[in-house]
């Protein structure tokens, strides 16, 4: 809006004090009238009466329109500014015609209200109209004192000073970041531009408004500020709508110095004065224009002339006005520099109903090929294929270019095979930008030769890898590690994870990781590599098989899960290496962790195809815990007959391999299974385990008898007995620091006081077994335990939260492939009980509302009095 608009007379009273003015028009609308005709009526009526719903959902009063244009106040700053996103969405949103899509710009400035002739007067009234008249279709406009009072209501991004038409002063202006819509705009419509040599954007910068907010406060407070990252990752883009940002903060100029095609460092600043238009492009000619003027250097792709960078110092100290805003895969490493790792765009869409950053770039882009693209048709398989990509921004858009030939499932799909599809960018991209390969690839010729083999070598982690593992399989000395993953970091092949267990832990982008392998799998080098893998972590398997026994259950819960990526991949190495050995050797020791963090089934599939590959006649050790692994995953998911097949195979096994510790354990899993089975043939093998146990001095297992006679004894009536047993159970377990098998021994306690009506007693063992599951991350004993919570409530009475629990624990137990119920040990369920209660229908009801809880929901329902 060029002018002020003309209002309207009001008959009724207008808000008077501080309101925020409200101004808006649609961006080349005489261009619309002249390709719509006769249809601009309907566009324009249709986009009146969105601006005013919008209004009127917050509490807007619309003061006067012309044409396009509206005039409004509000009484409240960030109703203003919740306004403006409701009306912008709604815009964005709208299924205009074809080549009728409007944009509107909105300012928005807090002021006083001078009345006069029943219409707003005064100088507040112009700023705002000012305001808006700066602005581009699309974008939403605020001044200092709007932000100021509004901040609470939304992001903004500051775009600094500018001079306004007929306004003495500057003016600081805010853009407000407008979630799912675009960032990017160009420069402020203002009097007096800045001087600058910056490529009008040829793409939307989708996201980024925090690292567009961080790098801009940066700015601000140092001198010289680089980005960093891999090639591919986004740093020029960015890096350019920050400069672009920048333009009314430098009345010397911005400007913009590529040294993409520059590989001798001796020409950096002959380019830089070419650049900024000094004839001598020497430092001292270079600082001598540049003076104390404020002046900001955009300089992109430091990292291959990085040896010029201590020039980049002597400039910033001999002219004063300068700042320099770089990117580069690597820290130029000169005094005052603050430097920005930049991450990929994000991929998690559980905080937003509009999808993930990533996911919106895909979609953008793809509209780009396909304008019927919509994301909210494919957003689950978008999400998925952008997190296959990492979120690297490259690897998005160039797989969202082919989505006229394949479906987003499809590319995905097509990505599990390696990077080939992922080329072919736009014609007037750098050779660089063309394919992920060859951004990946600029970034690996910047490599020391060992550097660029530690990166084929740490190829085959999934999932991240502590620094010792990199050491380890990486081949890297201990003396040598540190300096050689710095390098890795510096260049942005790897990137530090600190949400893992270990603050040394390190991941590698998927694109970047598929590029390492196939280098790899070029050099020859890639069998050996992948073997190195699968033996570091087939040991780290051995290792917790015996701490997943212990006081450390817990941590190596977490390590398992952490790991559980590599330990995905290491099993598949051993099954298409045809070794069933180390496979059911892994599965074996890790089973525990199978079952505790709700992978059953997927343990159960392991087994069945290293069992198939094993064969009948194989006879190993690890064989036999594969099989007592096998036999455990099914006595837990209630499948008694396939628990005692495979533990009988697995007793044959050790008595022919001859390791009494794998006999007393294969005969204890044997007798239980018949046990709990209702076979009183079980108590046979469970006197030979009992005996081997006693022999040995495992106190732990001599804990695992008391625990099979208490059960048994449960399930047969013998109740008292049955407490007796799971008393000296529970004791032996707490000596033997088996923490895991103490909280199911209480359980077994909570099933003999709800049988003798001691229903306190009961519910304080199963808050106890409630308790061990929480402290030591188990989820499947916390599900069993909020089963048993869930029975007891019924007994007590309370029917409400009995039924919540009770519905939580069967779809806890679904989700986690398997369990128990107290019905196994010959105890009522709580789905039983709450039949005999609420009769089918009304328990049916009752516990369908806990099946939506999550286990932590359930768990605090479950700990309440």
């Amino acid at each position: 809006m060029e002018t002020d608009a003309p209002v309207r007379r009001l008959t009724t009273d207008l808000p008077a004090g501080t309101v925020t003015f409200f101004f808006s028009d649609i961006e080349g609308s005489t261009q619309l009238v002249q390709r719509l005709g006769p249809d601009y009526r309907q566009v324009l009526e249709r986009h009146g009466s969105i601006v005013r719903e919008g209004l009127s959902r917050y509490g807007g009063i619309e003061i006067g329109t012309e044409g396009d244009s509206f005039f409004a106040v509000f009484e409240s700053a960030p109703a203003a500014v919740e306004a403006t996103i409701w009306v912008q969405h709604a815009l964005a949103e709208e299924p205009w015609p074809d080549m009728g899509a409007v944009r509107v710009r909105i300012g928005l400035h807090t002021g006083t209200a001078e009345i006069g002739h029943d219409n707003y007067i005064g100088l507040d009234v112009h700023r705002g109209a000012r305001i808006s008249a700066a602005g581009h279709g699309g974008q939403a406009l605020v001044s200092t004192t709007t932000r100021a009072l509004a901040s609470t209501a939304a992001d903004f991004l500051d775009l600094g000073d500018f001079y306004l038409k007929d306004l003495e002063e500057p003016e600081r202006l805010y853009q407000i970041a407008i979630p799912g819509l675009p960032m990017s705009f160009p420069p402020i419509r203002s009097v007096g531009s800045t001087r600058n040599n910056l490529p009008a954007s040829t793409s939307t910068l989708v996201g980024r408004s925090r690292e567009m907010a961080e790098i801009s406060d940066l700015l601000d407070q140092h001198r010289l500020v680089t980005v960093s990252g891999p090639g591919g990752i986004g740093k020029t883009r960015l890096a350019l709508e920050i400069a672009r940002q920048q333009l009314p903060r430098y009345a010397h100029g911005v400007f913009m110095v590529d040294l993409a095609p520059v590989e001798d460092e001796r020409l950096v600043l002959p380019v830089i004065g070419n650049s900024i238009g000094v004839t001598d492009p020497s430092l001292t000619g270079i600082a001598g224009y540049l003076g104390d003027d404020p002046t900001l250097l955009f300089i992109d792709n430091f990292e291959q002339v990085i040896k010029a960078s201590r020039d980049m110092g002597t400039m910033l100290q001999a002219a004063r006005g300068l700042k320099i805003l770089a990117t580069s895969q690597l820290p130029l490493r000169i005094a005052g520099e603050r430097l920005y790792r930049l991450s990929p765009l994000g991929t998690d869409s559980s905080s937003t109903t509009s999808g993930s950053d990533a996911a919106k770039l895909f979609a953008d882009r793809a509209q780009a090929v396909d304008p019927s693209f919509r994301l909210e048709d494919h957003v689950h398989a978008v999400e998925n294929l952008v997190g296959v990509l990492d979120g690297l921004p490259l690897a998005v858009e160039l797989a969202a270019a082919r989505i006229n030939l394949m479906s987003p499932t499809e590319i995905a799909k097509r990505l599990t095979t390696g990077m080939g599809l992922l080329a072919g960018g736009a014609s007037d991209a750098p050779e660089r930008h063309r394919s992920v390969r060859a951004a990946i690839k600029w970034s690996y010729d910047l490599l020391a030769p060992v550097s660029q083999e530690t990166l084929q070598r740490l190829s085959q982690f999934r999932g991240g890898m502590t620094l010792d593992a990199a050491e380890t399989v990486g081949h890297i000395g201990t003396t040598d590690a540190l300096t050689t993953i710095a390098d890795l970091v510096d260049h942005g092949l790897l990137m530090r994870d600190t949400a893992g267990l270990s603050s040394s832990r390190f991941r590698m982008l998927e694109p970047i990781r598929l590029f390492a392998e196939e280098t790899a799998l070029t050099s020859g080098a890639l069998p050996a590599i992948a073997a190195a893998h699968a033996a570091h972590f087939c040991d780290l398997a051995s290792t917790a098989g015996v701490e997943l026994e212990g006081e450390r259950l817990p941590f190596w819960l977490a390590v398992l899960e952490e790991e559980f990526d590599n330990l995905r991949a290491t099993l598949g190495f051993y099954e298409s290496a045809g070794d069933p050995v180390s496979g059911l050797g892994i599965l074996g020791d890790t089973w525990r962790f199978f079952q505790g963090k709700g992978h059953l089934s997927e343990l159960v599939m392991w087994l069945d195809r290293f069992e198939a590959l094993a064969g009948s006649s194989s006879k190993t050790p690890q064989r036999a815990k594969g099989l007592m692994a096998w036999g455990a995953a099914v006595y837990w998911q209630g499948d008694a007959p396939a628990a005692i097949s495979h533990y009988e195979d697995a007793v044959a096994i050790a008595q022919e391999v001859g390791d009494e510790s794998l006999i007393a354990s294969a005969f204890y899993g044997l007798a239980t299974s018949l046990i709990m089975n209702g076979d009183t043939s079980g108590w046979e093998p469970l006197s030979r385990a009992e005996e081997i146990f006693r022999n040995r001095n495992d106190i732990g297992g001599l804990a695992h008898v008391a625990a099979a006679k208490a059960f048994d004894a449960l399930n047969t009536g013998e109740i008292k007995g049955s407490g007796k047993h799971f008393d000296h159970a529970f004791e032996l377990y707490s000596e033997a620091g088996h923490r895991l098998y103490a909280g199911q021994t209480s359980l077994g306690s909570a099933g003999v006081a709800l049988e003798e009506g001691r229903i306190d007693d009961a519910l304080d063992y199963a808050r106890k077994g409630l308790q061990y599951g929480e402290i030591l991350g188990d989820r499947f004993l916390t599900a069993w335990s909020i089963e048993w919570v869930a029975t007891a409530l019924v007994e007590a009475g309370d029917i409400d939260r009995a039924a919540k629990l009770s519905g939580a624990a069967s779809a806890a137990r679904e989700k986690l492939g398997g369990g128990w119920t107290p019905l196994m040990i010959g105890v009522e369920d709580s789905e039983s009980r709450l039949t005999r209660v609420l009769g089918e229908e009304g328990a049916r009801t009752a516990r369908s509302v806990g099946a939506g809880l999550t286990l932590d929901e359930a768990v605090e329902l479950a700990k309440g009095t």
